[in-house]
Order: C-alpha cells, then structure tokens, then sequence
C-alpha cells in the first residue's frame, strides 16, 4: 500500500452492495481517508449537501437511479467535486458518456485498489491545485481594488469613479499620464473589477518590442513565416482571448500596426503574420499612453 495521508480528506463512496461498501470503506480509512458511506443515491443525495466531500466514489448501477444521473445532481451543486465511477459492465461508450458528464474518472470492477488509489491521490491533487488557484484568483482581485490603491485626493476619487464605471462595460479603454502615475495598476483594477476578471489580463510593452517583431507578438505567427519561425506561435491577442489585452506604451506602435489594430477591434478577428485563418477572438483592450 502507499503512504498515508497526513490530513484526512473526504470521499463519499455510494455503492448499493453491502459487502463491497463495507470493504472499500474500510481500505480507504486505513489509508487514512475520512469516508462516509451511502447505499443509495437519496441517501448520498442527503450527506453530500452536509459534507464538504472532495471526491465522490460511486457505483453505476444504483437502486433507484444510475450513477450518470447521480452525478449530474452532485456536480449541479457542486462543480469541483471529483467523481470516480465503478461498474462491473465496462464499455468505452459508458467511459466517453461518463467524461462527458464532467466525470473524473472510470474503473471497471473488480476494483484494483493500487489503481484506484492513485486515481484518488491525482484527483486530490487537482482538485487542490484548482483550490488554491482559485484563492490566488481572489486575492488578486482584492488586491486591485480601488481600496487599495493609494489616492486620497478629489481627484483621484474622480478617477475611481470613472474605473468603476468603465469596469462594468466592455468598451476599450485609453490611459493617458506621465510616467510613473499608476497607469499599469488602474489597467489592472478595471480588469479585475470586470466581468472578464476570471480570464486572463496579457500585459505588452510596446516600446520594450523591436518593430520587427511586434506584429509577431501581437498577432502571433505561422511555422515558416520567417526566418526563424521554426514553429507555430500564438500571439498576445490569442492568449487574452476572453479576458483583457494591456498594450503600454501604445504610442510607439508602427502606424501600419496601428491599423491593422483597429481592424481587429471592429471585426473581432485577424490572421496570424504568414496565414491565411481567420482568427476570432473576444478580447478587451486596455491601452496607456504619456502622450
């Protein structure tokens, strides 16, 4: 057997033979997992809106539903839950309906408990990996608020109250102001205080770019494009896609770029530099000059 957790984690195993809840139960406490039993979906229904459970085990064929439909009601409640099934009629179409629904993961009975438990331990460890980037997420956020950032003066109230407002919409944004003046951390609390906030914010300096590799960087680039292009790249706007794209410094942009900008915002496309595809993409720009 492997290694015993130190902090006990909680998995609910929902399975309608006595025997093999019993046996399951029984293994997993000793690998020192808090388990809960259920022997049918109503029961496991009822603990799992009392328990914060990070991985459900369940069998396929239940009393009084099926495991798919016992999953869509526990993953309705709760997204991140990991739910591993188990059924004794294995196919590769109840395996593809099964990852469809948005389960983790399919074993086939009799249960090999080296695997399962290492299937438990990977679930675990994702499922805290997507906690705590959700934490991060959060923290980022408050710490963009305008709270937090210093100014006091009437002014500066006037130009958080323009943040926020221009936060809840989704129109393009121009900073303007000296050097120094906190133009990259208002283009951070307008995303985070927005709708796309959850998505990725992409921050490019345009001075800080040679000109001839700008639009590259922008826009990305086919394998073969240039010299050089040895591999396909995606460029900035393909990675905010969804979120926020941040361009300082916009005023060193090349005029030719600067068109093929504006293209991209009023059509919401554009092709890579040596393609031919249109790109869709749903990205706000945020822009900040000292000019």
């Amino acid at each position: 057997m492997t290694q015993k957790i130190s902090v006990k984690e909680k998995i609910l195993v929902v399975e309608d033979d006595i025997n093999t809840l019993n046996g399951l139960a029984e293994i997993l406490e000793d690998e020192g997992f808090d388990i809960t039993k259920s022997k049918n979906a109503r029961m496991a229904q009822s603990v799992f809106k009392k328990g914060e459970f990070q991985v459900v085990l369940m069998d396929y064929l239940l009393p009084d539903t099926d495991g798919l439909e016992l999953s869509k009601m526990l993953l309705d409640q709760r997204q991140d839950v990991k739910i591993i099934m188990m059924t004794a009629f294995g196919t590769v179409k109840n395996a593809v309906n099964a990852m469809k629904m948005g389960i983790y993961d399919y074993l086939t009975k009799p249960i090999n408990l080296d695997e399962l438990l290492i299937i438990l331990r990977r679930a675990l460890d994702e499922q805290r990996l997507q906690q705590e980037n959700q934490e991060l997420k959060s923290k980022i956020t408050k710490t963009y608020r305008f709270e937090n950032i210093v100014g006091v003066s009437g002014r500066m109230q006037q130009v958080f109250q323009k943040v926020a407002k221009v936060a809840s919409a989704n129109a393009t944004v121009l900073l303007r102001g000296e050097s120094g003046t906190g133009k990259e951390l208002i283009a951070r609390a307008i995303h985070y205080q927005s709708k796309r906030s959850e998505a990725q914010m992409v921050e490019i300096n345009c001075a800080s770019i040679p000109e001839n590799l700008l639009e590259s960087e922008l826009f990305g680039h086919e394998k073969g494009a240039f010299t050089g292009a040895y591999k396909l790249k995606q460029g900035k706007f393909e990675i905010a896609n969804g979120g926020t794209l941040f361009l300082d410094e916009i005023g060193e942009l090349p005029l030719s770029l600067q068109a093929k900008l504006l293209r991209v915002l009023q059509e919401r496309r554009f092709n890579r530099v040596g393609g031919v595809e249109n790109i869709e993409v749903d990205v706000r720009l945020i822009a900040a000059t000292n000019a």
